[in-house]
């Protein structure tokens, strides 16, 4: 893959991937990295811009997370796609921390609970180093996200290639 260099707004972006992680952490928080920072981190290098944070959280410790969010200056934006999002206004108006909801969670647990929330981290960005689903817990959700947008007749995907990509290199590994 071509070298990427990150923009301010992406370094800022890893600031707050390295709170939200860290913060977690300190309380106990169970939280998986997924989508494009979290193949990133699988890949241990950023690829592209982002513009979100998708964080999988049980139900259980749904309600901590969203408080840890808060406290880092983050509102309740609105609800997406079985996404909970959250902004923050110095972040700029297309960037969210995405939490997903109890329902949605629910069917990308049907890949397996060790495929979205493995053992340790396995995960590093920098110096941030996170859990994130492995790469069959990856493609499943993948694999759940675009049937659910082809069923609404959304548009696809427009990261497929770059995460294609991803898949590919990693799967090689």
């Amino acid at each position: 893959m071509d070298v990427y260099i990150p923009g301010d707004n992406q370094e800022k972006q890893l600031e707050v991937l390295a709170e939200l992680v860290e913060a977690s952490k300190k309380l106990g928080i169970n939280i998986s990295i997924f989508g494009g920072y979290g193949l990133d981190g699988l890949y241990g290098s950023l690829t592209r811009d982002h513009h979100d944070i998708d964080v999988l959280v049980s139900s259980e410790q749904r309600n901590d997370l969203v408080q840890v969010a808060l406290d880092m200056g983050f509102y309740e934006h609105k609800e997406s796609w079985g996404k909970k999002k959250y902004k923050r206004k110095d972040l700029g108006d297309v960037f969210y921390v995405e939490v997903v909801t109890p329902e949605k969670l629910q069917k990308f647990m049907e890949v397996g609970e060790q495929e979205l929330f493995p053992a340790g981290d396995a995960a590093h960005l920098g110096n941030t180093v996170f859990k994130t689903p492995t790469l069959k817990g990856h493609k499943y959700v993948h694999e759940v996200q675009t049937k659910v947008a082809k069923e609404k007749g959304w548009e696809e995907y427009r990261h497929k290639e770059n995460k294609e990509k991803l898949f590919d290199i990693l799967s090689n590994a």
